[in-house]
């Protein structure tokens, strides 16, 4: 489908995405990086794919596990990225895997695919659309404010962090937007 709706944490899996996608363009340096979405069995899947030289196979088993050596020949990262992108998928219920069947398309750059089950049906609702068509910023208060949620604590403090200066930028950003009292 051209447009794929679902209701989801927008916040964590916009840091995931862009986690995975920063990841992958690490180990990118001619080819393509995409991201996509498709809906698979009824659920919206979506996927950061790469032509970069792939996951050695001695790495897979715990490419998510927390503290892995990293991948790249310099040595960037701590080894808790992976593993963070997972702790943020299994708090929204869904799955996140390496898919090892993938290969690039390009000769001799097997590439990686990294597939995110949010384990939701697509959101079909027209005022649901038009919801979402209304919000103008990604990260607007509604985000942490839906339907069921508890209200937020008027004060906190917050340690963030990401060895990518992006994401910590982007964290803070975010947490200032949408909780101008906190730390």
């Amino acid at each position: 489908p051209e447009r794929i709706l679902v209701q989801a944490d927008r916040l964590r899996l916009q840091q995931v995405i862009l986690n995975l996608g920063r990841n992958s363009t690490k180990f990118v340096d001619s080819g393509y990086v995409r991201l996509g979405a498709r809906v698979e069995d009824g659920n919206v899947c979506m996927f950061v794919e790469d032509s970069g030289p792939g996951v050695p196979i001695e790495k897979r088993n715990n490419l998510f596990c927390r503290f892995q050596e990293s991948l790249d020949s310099m040595a960037q990262g701590t080894g808790v990225g992976l593993n963070l992108c997972k702790s943020l998928i299994d708090l929204m219920q869904g799955d996140i895997w390496l898919d090892e069947s993938f290969d690039s398309g390009i000769k001799g750059r097997p590439g990686s695919r990294i597939v995110i089950d949010l384990k939701k049906s697509p959101t079909l609702s027209d005022a649901m659309e038009s919801s979402m068509l209304m919000r103008t910023s990604a990260l607007s208060e509604d985000v942490l404010l839906e339907e069921g949620c508890a209200p937020l604590p008027t004060s906190l403090n917050i340690l963030f962090v990401d060895d990518d200066r992006i994401l910590r930028k982007l964290g803070v950003r975010t947490l200032a937007k949408l909780t101008p009292s906190w730390n």
